[in-house]
């Protein structure tokens, strides 16, 4: 494909798993590590990174300041040779009352049950944020990264990541849950001269 056309590259990267993952149980904002899993999948995302053709090489990576995200941050700013900067409006979305629970245990809570589609509990505990709050504050950043011209690299998580799409795509956040990332997956989109975001590649992972 001819590429001569793109400007820019936006590429957004989810973190490795964590224990937390594993054990079906709800994160939000809490800071957990990566496991051993994890930490692999982390490596293998940098080994990726480097084998990537870019039409426009990354000069810019943020991660999510929670652990999780900036471990595996490290892997790919060392494959691209950039420094990470961590940006708070990256973390996942904050779960109130249902982070730290088991996704059974957070059902019960909120007396919906849970959804088999994304094997998660029907609802949201009243005291957790909103995702309208996370679409504004993932929107000032996106329009910084797009001010800014530069190709840039975004370290975050899997929910975050489904609303930032959502905005770019320019679809309504309540259709967030048809992108599914993979654990230390890679997604890249492209801008050409009108700005317009062409998604070229979805969830690749090694």
């Amino acid at each position: 494909m001819n590429e001569s056309w793109i400007r820019r590259e936006l590429v957004f990267i989810r973190h490795g798993q964590t224990a937390y993952n594993l054990e079906r149980r709800m994160q939000g904002q809490l800071d957990i590590p990566l496991n051993e899993t994890g930490k692999t999948q982390a490596a293998d995302c940098g080994r990726l990174l480097k084998t990537i053709e870019w039409a426009s090489k990354p000069e810019v990576l943020i991660s999510s300041d929670l652990c999780r995200a900036s471990e595996t941050a490290e892997h790919a700013a060392a494959a691209l040779g950039l420094p990470v900067m961590l940006d708070s409006r990256l973390r996942e979305l904050m779960l109130g009352d249902w982070q730290g629970l088991m996704v059974e245990e957070a059902a019960a809570l909120s007396g919906d049950g849970i959804d088999p589609t994304i094997d998660a509990p029907i609802g949201r505990p009243d005291n957790a944020e909103t995702t309208e709050q996370v679409a504004e504050r993932v929107t000032t950043l996106l329009q910084e990264v797009a001010a800014s011209g530069k190709s840039t690299v975004l370290v975050s998580h899997g929910g975050t990541l489904q609303i930032a799409t959502c905005l770019l795509l320019g679809q309504d956040i309540s259709h967030r849950r048809q992108f599914s990332f993979g654990s230390a997956s890679v997604t890249r989109f492209a801008f050409g001269e009108d700005g317009v975001p062409v998604l070229l590649s979805f969830g690749l992972s090694a």
